[in-house]
């Protein structure tokens, strides 16, 4: 089986936590990514209340009392509405993740309560900053992510902050395949943290055509903007555009925000279009693979075999399979010669695979014995 901090540590089958997607990620899709073999996460959005978390924790239970799951709330709307972290706390998740802001101020009550913390991050600064305040995990949120996220790349940031932090680290943004999970996993990261791949599992809940949009769309069609934040009248913090599917009124508005917020009529459009789901105007957050997965034809399943296993992007779903007794062995510090005893190379036959990846000073080293498969 596949051996890293997520499932050594937190138990889990995969190395997979689904992304808390605020309006999108509930108990029932919690509920579903846990019981595959994932943990799922709830999203609580700047609008949901403290019952909304109640009602969700109490969803993804449902059935089986003691599943775990987590939920992800954002720093800087917690400093407005404290008692939505006094409401986490109630729900007593396994994990909370409190992100986009400061996150030093809720580890101890959270830790208090039994509960392990996360936080999203997307410089070296808050990687730095995550560590010191005594956070269990550490998400890499790259720019390719859906929804709000910064601006480094997924795979530059995990290796900034993979020398930032000796924490377990979590990579996220633009993960939506089993080639896309090994591919962090080899660069040193301890499992992946995926939304997007969801939105289309009928445990999310999305409208029918907003996930024809996203199944529509290119790679080059999604967009970081305020526009519609700025229309919806939610303060998120500048640092942290949403990645949005672009429509017309990313069109007219991104960079134009000041103009719009004057623009009564405008946001007045914006708004009727969410209520009856025009996505011309409304706005679709996700990220961009999709293009590639719709044109893979294969039928792929992430979280691998569960009785319910989510359906991702028009059917297809991710699996990463792992012959029985394959090893995936993580040496930090210099590579043993091969050949000598205690050396992965001393295991690998002449079929065996060896990758190495030097990373800063620390050198991290893969063996894959010769009957391990790893189908992509």
């Amino acid at each position: 089986m596949l051996r890293t901090h997520l499932t050594t540590e937190l138990g889990l089958r995969y190395p997979l936590i689904g992304a808390p997607m605020a309006n999108l990620a509930g108990g029932e899709l919690a509920r579903a990514i846990t019981q595959a073999g994932g943990l799922g996460m709830i999203g609580v959005g700047s609008r949901d209340s403290a019952e909304f978390v109640a009602r969700e924790a109490s969803a993804a239970r449902r059935g089986n009392p003691d599943i775990r799951f987590g939920i992800g709330v954002m720093a800087w709307d917690v400093v407005r509405r404290p008692q939505l972290l006094a409401a986490v706390i109630a729900a007593r998740p396994f994990l909370a993740s409190v992100s986009f802001g400061t996150v030093g101020p809720h580890v101890a009550r959270l830790h208090d309560a039994g509960i392990l913390v996360t936080t999203q991050v997307h410089d070296s600064a808050e990687t730095v900053a995550a560590t010191e305040a005594g956070v269990d995990l550490i998400v890499v949120q790259g720019t390719e992510a859906g929804g709000h996220t910064g601006a480094v790349a997924t795979m530059p940031l995990l290796q900034i902050v993979l020398q930032a932090t000796t924490l377990p680290v979590v990579a996220a943004g633009g993960i939506a395949t089993a080639s896309g999970m090994a591919a962090c996993l080899a660069a040193g990261a301890e499992g992946v943290w995926v939304g997007t791949a969801f939105i289309a599992s009928p445990e999310c809940g999305r409208q029918p055509a907003a996930i024809s949009a996203i199944l529509a769309a290119r790679e080059t069609d999604t967009i970081r903007t305020h526009a519609f934040d700025r229309a919806q009248g939610i303060p998120w913090p500048a640092p942290f555009p949403g990645r949005a599917l672009r429509n017309d009124f990313t069109d007219r508005w991104h960079e134009r925000e000041d103009q719009m917020a004057e623009d009564l009529s405008a946001q007045l459009r914006y708004r009727a279009a969410c209520e009856r789901g025009d996505y011309r105007l409304a706005h679709i957050y996700a990220d961009r693979p999709w293009d590639w997965c719709r044109r893979r034809g294969r039928r792929e399943r992430w979280c691998g075999r569960s009785p319910r296993a989510l359906r991702c992007c028009c059917g297809h779903a991710v699996h990463i399979c792992f012959t029985d007794g394959c090893t995936w062995t993580r040496v930090r510090g210099p590579i043993p010669t091969p050949g000598q005893p205690g050396s992965a190379g001393a295991a690998l036959g002449p079929t065996g695979l060896q990758r190495c990846a030097k990373i800063s000073n620390d050198l991290l080293h893969y063996s894959y014995h010769e009957n391990d498969v790893i189908r992509l």
